[in-house]
């Protein structure tokens, strides 16, 4: 019997089998999938996977009888659909594992409209969907069709060379930086997050803005699935902090994180994967390799606990205020960004991001030189007064007695009231920011302190 025939006779009326008719969806492209102790019902074709709900599965068998003009077989299956397709019967389609992909080490894929481009270090080519070794979910799949052939310069790249302050070094440090974001693969050996400031920062407690960090971010998510969180409103110490994470999030973006963000709260997050805490559900546990990569960005320094453990985990970048709130993209070139695009545009765009992507796979992460990075993290902990007094009275490898340093300190800064401790605190922090080490004793009831250059 025909696998379509999921009908019979009996005494001149029709029947339908559920079995025959299970076996039917099966070998038409229908499955289910268990996601987090949920079953989806599934819809596979031209290794495309979209999920369908069973009234669209309804539609599939009364189109199919339709076609093959069985009206009869129609009217059985019509008077008695939720029997036929009850939740019970249709948990017995087939369950396809849930894998989402992931690049390679050394290849990055990207699946457009009309094909799956694949990129490593020494081309960039293009496969039929066809020809993937499993299904992809239709999610994945970028709604452009991309030309590979015809590249010209785009509107992002001249960008991105903007904020790089018009620096070649920069601009490929930039390059490499966003290669590394879109390639989704994670390297436990370079487990890092990217963080976005601005190279002039003011400590006032006013924030500028008005780079163009958001648009990198925006740039990202037109490529890869990114959750972008408020960095306003985020609350560190809350245990619903990943809430929003899924399986298919290939980056975090924390976007104008507060003054106060303490980066500290990521370290775990961002080297052993992320465990997911929901409201009244289950918590989820993404192993490292699967987990996404994390994009901060903010007006502010990004303050951790400083030393080895702070600065493995971190890529900065500085961006340079080319752009403000007063002279923006739209006014240089006189359309906004992703909305009012043209076809030209928009594969320029994702030619230019597909080619940081081979940057990378070529150089990996290029460190970009610290313009202002260490003097607006120092002034941000301690205060621009400390660092004035630091620089004009500072003696390396010199004992100092710190009482003494200290009423120094309160008459040139005219404080009243400052706790000794909190400057002892600013003492080795400023050490830590300047590459050098901190050390302090007693003695006869006498406190000293020295800065020694390090060995």
């Amino acid at each position: 019997m025909k696998k379509d025939n999921f009908y019979y006779k009996v005494k001149g009326e029709y029947k339908i089998s559920h079995g025959k008719l299970i076996n039917f969806l099966a070998s038409n492209g229908f499955a289910k999938v268990i996601e987090d102790k949920e079953v989806k019902l599934v819809y596979v074709r031209n290794k495309i996977i979209k999920e369908v709900m069973d009234v669209n599965i309804s539609d599939y068998i009364v189109n199919f009888l339709r076609r093959k003009g069985l009206r009869e077989v129609l009217n059985v299956f019509s008077r008695s659909v939720g029997h036929y397709l009850s939740k019970k019967l249709l948990q017995t389609l087939p369950t396809l594992d849930l894998l989402y992909p992931k690049d390679k080490i050394d290849t990055a894929y990207f699946y457009y409209k009309n094909a799956v481009v694949c990129v490593n270090k020494d081309k960039i080519d293009t496969i039929e969907f066809h020809d993937l070794k499993k299904p992809i979910w239709e999610g994945l799949i970028i709604d452009y069709p991309i030309n590979i052939v015809d590249y010209k310069s785009s509107q992002f790249e001249s960008f991105m060379y903007n904020i790089s302050n018009k620096q070649e070094g920069r601009f490929e440090s930039l390059k490499s930086i966003i290669g590394y974001l879109l390639h989704n693969y994670q390297d436990p050996s370079f487990a890092r997050s990217v963080i976005l400031v601005d190279e002039k920062i003011s400590n006032d407690g006013s924030a500028n803005g008005g780079t163009g960090k958001s648009l990198i971010n925006q740039a990202i998510s037109k490529l890869r699935n990114v959750l972008t969180v408020d960095g306003k409103n985020l609350k560190n110490e809350s245990r619903f902090f990943f809430q929003q994470v899924n399986k298919t999030t290939n980056v975090i973006c924390y976007d104008d994180v507060r003054r106060d963000f303490d980066f500290e709260t990521l370290y775990s997050s961002i080297t052993s994967g992320i465990n997911v805490e929901k409201k009244y559900k289950a918590e989820i546990s993404i192993p490292f390799k699967d987990s996404p990569k994390i994009l901060i960005s903010s007006n502010y320094a990004v303050i951790g606990t400083g030393g080895n453990t702070d600065s493995r985990r971190r890529i900065e970048f500085e961006v340079a205020n080319y752009y403000t709130k007063d002279f923006t993209p739209i006014k240089e070139f006189e359309n906004r960004f992703f909305d009012e695009w043209d076809t030209e545009e928009w594969n320029n765009f994702y030619l230019f991001m597909i080619d940081c992507v081979q940057f990378y796979l070529n150089n990996g992460v290029i460190f970009p030189k610290p313009i202002n990075l260490k003097e607006n993290k120092l002034e941000q902990i301690t205060c621009s007064e400390f660092i004035e007094y630091m620089d004009a009275n500072l003696e390396v490898n010199t004992r100092l007695d710190k009482r003494d340093f200290y009423k120094e300190f309160l008459k040139f800064s005219n404080r009243v009231e400052f706790s000794q401790h909190i400057f002892t605190k600013w003492l080795r922090v400023f050490a830590l920011y300047n590459d050098l080490e901190y050390s302090d004793k007693s003695s006869n009831g006498s406190y000293y302190f020295k800065f020694s250059t390090k060995k």
